[in-house]
């Protein structure tokens, strides 16, 4: 009996010995910190870098939220929201069409926010006054994201009044304000950015704003849009324009926590209101969020953020 006690004790010294090497290990694993795939488009684009951001402030020192936002690059908003749809994502940046038009085949996917304001410029060469008549242009510069503004602007008159519309693609927006000889350039971009700033120094390019009837007709057909105020100075000499703005929008899957989505907005809205924001942070609003209230499909913590009814 002593020499099967003396076994006995000598294996459980061992497996206490194990236990106690591999608690480290196993603290290690329960602590381990829960990672969340955050979808955007590709890199240099704006959703990117808005990302990016965000993932360094959700890690910032004296910041716990217990999680890391993981930002991921996908080509296009469609294949973001399939990847959400299948749990291969779990929050998402997507343009405000795709968002107005598509998320209703998404059930499972839910809106925390409306983010930055990309505003429609029209820089124009025509003489002044500033505001640009429906009748008064004749060639445009447009990307070819802005091709629903441009068919809407067409339609309205009885006549083709665009004779010639030179298309671009977004990402060559640099290259193309360079020069450009039509009498109005189109581009969609957040505010305010230095290659605009550089164009309007030159004389004879004014930044302006489209007549009443031309403001009603966009947002009318392009439903996802909405007239945005231009704040005066935003370029030097600019007074307040009215422009036309569209808002990308951040999604999460219906099965993230409630505390997830709580922590995305305290850190979306607490850094737009911090001393020095972020680019892409400095024109977030919970205000533009009720232009949007009766369409879009909010997250229930975001409608009591928001105070919807």
């Amino acid at each position: 009996m002593p020499k099967m006690n003396s076994l006995f004790l000598r294996c459980l010294g061992i497996l206490m010995l194990l236990v106690w090497a591999a608690t480290p290990v196993l603290a290690q694993v329960s602590l381990k910190t829960k990672q969340y795939l955050l979808l955007s488009g590709p890199e240099n684009t704006a959703s990117h870098q808005f990302a990016e951001d965000l993932a360094e402030i959700w890690s910032m020192p004296g910041v716990s939220f217990g999680s890391d936002l993981q930002p991921v690059s996908v080509m296009d908003g469609v294949a973001r929201l399939e990847q959400m749809r299948d749990q291969r994502g779990h929050l998402a940046i997507i343009n405000g069409q795709e968002a107005w038009q598509l998320l209703p085949e998404y059930p499972q996917l839910k809106v925390v926010s409306v983010l930055w304001p990309n505003v429609l410029y029209l820089i124009s060469r025509l003489q002044p006054p500033q505001i640009v008549p429906l009748t008064a242009a004749r060639t445009v510069r447009a990307p070819l994201q802005a091709l629903e503004v441009i068919r809407a602007w067409d339609e309205q008159s009885p006549v083709s009044l665009l004779q010639e519309t030179n298309w671009f693609h977004q990402k060559e927006t640099i290259q193309a304000l360079e020069g450009f000889k039509e009498d109005v350039f189109l581009s969609w971009g957040s505010y305010p950015l230095q290659e605009i700033r550089a164009l309007l120094n030159f004389p004879g390019y004014y930044l302006t704003e489209a007549q009443d009837t031309l403001q009603k007709v966009w947002t009318q057909q392009l439903p996802w849009t909405r007239s945005y105020t231009l704040p005066a100075e935003t370029y030097a000499g600019q007074p307040a324009l009215q422009l036309l703005a569209e808002f990308p929008v951040l999604v999460v899957h219906e099965t993230v926590p409630d505390s997830l989505v709580n922590n995305l907005l305290r850190s979306l809205f607490g850094h737009a209101e911090s001393s020095n924001p972020r680019f892409l942070f400095r024109n977030l609003s919970p205000q533009h969020n009720l232009l949007y209230q009766q369409k879009l499909p909010y997250h229930p913590v975001a409608r009591r953020f928001y105070r919807f009814p």
